[in-house]
């Protein structure tokens, strides 16, 4: 009688479940995609984006013909994207009733901090390894955007209604950029209302009066702030010199 032996298990089998070798590598898949998807939620071709996943998917192709050299380059553009966009993720997640912005924002940030994990210990000798770490790095991960999920709706149904009063000063936010370059009102009690019809978030700054209104994607915010007579630069935080204005206030 014969007997069934049961397959040895090796490193290779192994990894068709989950290593940090392949966890880099769909994650490096993933990159562009993303990118291009933030791309398509800004409704236009948008350079920044387009010149990274661009990188990133050739990245993914090296990763995929020559490991380790693969990983060197992923986790040096993972750690640069990082630090060169953290002038607008930070914006972005303090802000999650603007979930349009939020989402995409946690989800790139994600793929970026576990690509770099991923790619180090790629880097290391430890592609190979299926055990916990590139697990939990998984599931950390996933736990961390249900979470995200959670809060971004959350804010965005307890988000106060905004509507515009007599004698606002009216904006709008439309293609990253201010309806109006100038805007006047008497000293005194101004009052802005503010609608953004972008899939971002914008602010409403106002450096020298101390004012710095949020305004979540897709949605309006009105604020009420003192000024004295004289010219003062407003402009969105996240998005200027491009997105400013001046705001005249006469006595």
């Amino acid at each position: 009688m014969s007997t069934v032996q049961t397959p040895k298990v090796t490193g290779d089998s192994r990894e068709t479940w989950l290593s940090w070798s392949r966890l880099l590598r769909w994650i490096a898949v993933a990159m562009p995609i993303a990118l291009l998807a933030l791309m398509v939620l800004a409704g236009g071709i948008v350079p920044f984006l387009i010149v990274p996943a661009v990188i990133f998917a050739g990245a993914a192709w090296l990763h995929r013909r020559k490991e380790r050299p693969g990983a060197i380059l992923l986790a040096i553009l993972l750690v640069l994207f990082l630090l060169g966009n953290l002038p607008f993720i930070i914006p972005s997640l303090a802000a999650p009733a603007s979930t349009a912005d939020f989402l995409p924002t946690v989800i790139v940030t994600l793929l970026t901090i576990v690509g770099a994990v991923s790619a180090i210990a790629v880097i290391r000798g430890r592609g190979s390894a299926t055990e916990g770490p590139p697990r939990m790095a998984a599931i950390g991960a996933a736990t961390v955007l249900l979470i995200a999920i959670a809060v971004t709706v959350f804010a965005k149904i307890t988000y106060p209604d905004a509507t515009a009063r007599p004698g606002d000063i009216t904006l709008v936010t439309q293609n990253f950029e201010f309806s109006k370059k100038i805007i006047a009102a008497d000293g005194g009690r101004v009052a802005v209302f503010v609608d953004n019809q972008d899939t971002t978030l914008h602010t409403f700054t106002v450096e020298e009066l101390g004012v710095d209104l949020e305004i979540p994607a897709g949605e309006p915010a009105r604020i009420r702030f003192d000024a004295e007579p004289g010219t003062y630069e407003f402009f969105c935080r996240p998005h200027q010199p491009d997105m400013s204005g001046t705001l005249e206030v006469s006595s």
